[in-house]
């Protein structure tokens, strides 16, 4: 475009000169960084421009970026951020924030703590001490409760992100070859009960079970709902228990009984008529119970963008019940299962996922955790989409922790797949004297990578392990079938014993291999517990019947 410009010019005798803006003498003069402090990262203070009060953290994402979450105290955890709302201070981004330290990703990405506090206290131009940076030495007796947070390193939940491993710096995990005996286990009397709480449970009707699952308080409150939800709009609709009841009973028949169309039931066709459906109740008064069933009263439902909004609103009190019956009419064996389920959906909805690895790829994404001699559930939690609040660890590690609250501190041991397992998640659970076991990922935070032998060493049957010295958590891994080697992460079992399974070889005959002990649970038992939910979960839907996987 340059040239046919100048050619213009060049007929009324102009002559056009072209510069280059991009030349090396620029870049030999100017060597100062013109990078905005805002852009950078690293070690930085926050100054309040009303007192002498101030806050040091460290960040590897842009300074603006964090500076910014630290003044909308979008979390709630934010020790700044919370001095400038209660006490009504001032803060400019552009003129009360230094830094202090650059940080290189490669290099400081996991840096020792003490050089870490050494680098702090020498770059700092005040006289912190290195147990606090938050205050200078001479103010530290005065130092109000709502900055008397430290400088803490290796907790993300307070000056810290998410995005710099939490345990990288305040925890330094050593691997050995010695296998460290898992006392814990062996010496926790582990004393709960296995089996049903319900007295002569083989006597019990299809229907008196149902209603120990579905008590009056749940039904009272969809029946209280259901008329509020009637009133608002305006409708003369009433319903009572007895006919709730009746209309769940349908929805049963419907889902064992399957017809292309809800209609069909009540057909004057004999092909499709269902009297046991026709003669409960009319198609008019079905479509009006399935119109204004409610759980919850939608003038109370929190409003979008608000901190106590709920996706599932209004479903929420159900779910709420079934998970408290699901632990109160059951006590599962030792061994527990978690794993995620899919419930095919192809309607429109803010919580269907996209799974295209899954057998069931579009639906509602569910967390299940199971009795892994039964099956049987003992809680779920539906995904409602990502989490933006700036939460500490991982959403398999979140999941996990939460599903299996109710049974912390009793010795019961989880089996899950290697979306869940990582070493900080079973560290965590080993605190809650919680023992875990499942597949790993090679790609998880602070595998041993270093400490194992590469696949390519292994032949088909070997393996390797090493053991944490501070936990006695385990990775092993295993040279099966294929060319990539299958590892496996426990806190309870001795990686030195291993047990004999049958594998075919290329000739088609079985072979005996030594595997470690872990193995074989994970084999023969655990992984793939979670198919009988899928299998017996009937959806109550009128399209087809679907599982997860």
């Amino acid at each position: 475009m340059c040239y046919p410009i100048a050619n213009i010019f060049r007929g009324h005798n102009i002559d056009i000169v072209f510069k280059a803006k991009n030349c090396l003498y620029n870049y030999l003069l100017n060597c100062k960084d013109m990078t905005p402090i805002l852009e950078k990262n690293g070690v930085y203070k926050l100054n309040c421009k009303t007192c002498d009060r101030f806050y040091i953290g460290k960040t590897f994402r842009a300074l603006g970026t964090r500076v910014s979450e630290h003044i909308r105290n979008y979390n709630g955890k934010s020790s700044f951020g919370k001095h400038l709302k209660v006490n009504n201070h001032e803060f400019d981004k552009d003129e009360n924030v230094e830094l202090l330290h650059n940080l290189d990703r490669d290099k400081d990405y996991v840096p020792e703590k003490k050089a870490l506090r050494s680098r702090l206290s020498s770059s700092s131009s005040e006289e912190n001490s290195q147990e606090d940076f938050c205050l200078p030495a001479e103010k530290e007796v005065e130092m109000p409760t709502i900055l008397s947070e430290r400088f803490r390193i290796g907790n993300a939940s307070e000056s810290d992100e998410d995005d710099i491993p939490s345990e990288s710096i305040d925890i330094v995990r050593k691997w050995t070859k010695y296998p460290r005996l898992q006392e814990n286990l062996n010496n926790f009397n582990f004393s709960q009960n296995f089996g049903s709480k319900l007295p002569n449970i083989a006597d019990m009707t299809f229907l008196q079970i149902w209603k120990r699952m579905f008590s009056d308080d749940i039904l009272d409150r969809i029946v209280e709902e259901t008329n509020r939800y009637a009133s608002q709009n305006g409708r003369s609709f009433c319903i009572y228990e007895d006919e709730l009841q009746a209309f769940f009973g349908t929805l049963i028949i419907m889902g064992l009984h399957k017809l292309p169309g809800m209609r069909m039931y009540w057909s004057y066709d004999q092909n499709y008529r269902v009297e046991r459906v026709a003669n409960i109740m009319s198609l008019k008064r079905f479509l009006a119970i399935l119109r204004h069933i409610h759980l919850n009263d939608n003038e109370k439902c929190p409003k979008k963008g608000t901190s106590n909004f709920d996706k599932l609103y209004k479903l929420r009190p159900l779910i709420e019940h079934l998970n408290e019956k699901f632990r109160d009419l059951f006590s599962p064996s030792r061994e527990l299962s978690i794993d995620e389920s899919m419930v095919g959906f192809k309607g429109r909805s803010g919580l269907k996922q996209y799974m295209p690895m899954k057998p069931v790829k579009r639906g509602f994404k569910i967390w299940v955790m199971t009795c892994a001699r039964t099956g049987y559930m003992l809680s779920f939690k539906v995904y409602e989409g990502k989490d933006s609040s700036n939460i500490e660890g991982t959403l398999g590690e979140r999941t996990v922790l939460h599903l299996s609250e109710p049974y912390h501190h009793k010795g019961y041991i989880l089996y899950c797949d290697n979306y869940f397992s990582t070493i900080e998640l079973l560290s965590k659970l080993l605190e809650k004297k919680t023992f875990a076991c499942g597949t790993f990922r090679t790609n998880r935070k602070f595998y041993p990578k270093d400490n194992l032998l590469h696949d390519k060493q292994l032949k088909l049957g070997e393996s390797d392990f090493v053991v944490d010295e501070n936990t006695g958590i385990s990775v092993c891994k295993w040279h099966d079938r294929g060319k990539k080697c299958v590892v496996v992460i426990s806190s309870l079992h001795d990686p030195s014993i291993k047990v004999d399974v049958d594998r075919t070889n290329k000739e088609g005959k079985k072979k005996k291999f030594p595997v470690h002990n872990q193995w074989q649970n994970i084999i023969n038992i655990w992984v793939g517990l979670i198919f009988l939910i899928n299998t017996f979960l009937p959806i109550l839907s009128h399209g087809k019947v679907v599982g997860g996987g």
